[in-house]
């Protein structure tokens, strides 16, 4: 879909080039810059390709769980025995005051641990699904998804926040509409793939009535 595949080294000499300007202050900001692109990107395709589903087991008698992950946020959970129950999303003083045990039926989430209510009285497996980001692009991560999927996008998100820091607030609007045009197919083209484009042949159509 990506008009170009790019990598961190030549993304860098491609805005150095666009801002005409390899400064060391500007050198040294680019990482800034193409980090909060990357963040960018990522919050306006809002794209299930970045769903990763894990499984695990809660313990018996322990109300908290740690996700093993602190930067991306929970999007469902699911306990597959039995009727296959998802959890609600509650407000921690709510968790705190459910009391009981069971199958967990609620669970709140902060940045590294899951608490449940009730609280688990066994080992019930479930299926835990998050937004994994891809690895941030730097000098030694040259690639991921956004540089091999969405590079024009990359492009013009890195030259905003560039132009932005070079206080062009002219070109970061001029890039800031290349960015818009080019989110809608993107975005567009990567929903279409994640789902079922399948459709069934049409019966044959019966002759038509000539009396």
């Amino acid at each position: 879909m990506a008009q170009y595949a790019t990598n961190y080294t030549t993304l860098k000499t491609s805005v150095e080039s666009y801002c005409e300007d390899d400064s060391s202050e500007f050198t040294a900001q680019f990482q800034n810059c193409v980090n909060r692109a990357e963040e960018r990107i990522i919050r306006d395709i809002d794209l299930v390709v970045f769903n990763t589903v894990t499984s695990s087991t809660t313990s018996a008698g322990v109300a908290t769980y740690s996700k093993g992950f602190t930067d991306a946020p929970v999007i469902s959970i699911n306990f597959p025995d039995g009727s296959d129950q998802f959890a609600e999303r509650r407000s921690y003083a709510y968790i705190q005051a459910h009391g009981g045990t069971g199958v967990p039926r609620y669970f709140y989430e902060n940045e590294s641990t899951i608490y449940w209510a009730p609280t688990p009285d066994d080992a019930y497996a479930f299926n835990l699904t998050y937004i994994a980001r891809p690895t941030k692009l730097s000098a030694s991560n040259t690639t991921n998804w956004i540089t091999r999927n969405a590079s024009d996008l990359l492009l013009y998100a890195t030259l905003i926040e560039a132009e932005t820091f070079l206080i062009a607030p002219e070109r970061a609007a001029e890039f800031e509409e290349r960015y818009k045009s080019g989110l809608l197919p993107v975005r567009a083209f990567w929903r279409t793939q994640a789902q079922n484009t399948y459709e069934p042949i049409n019966p044959t159509p019966l002759p038509a009535q000539t009396r």
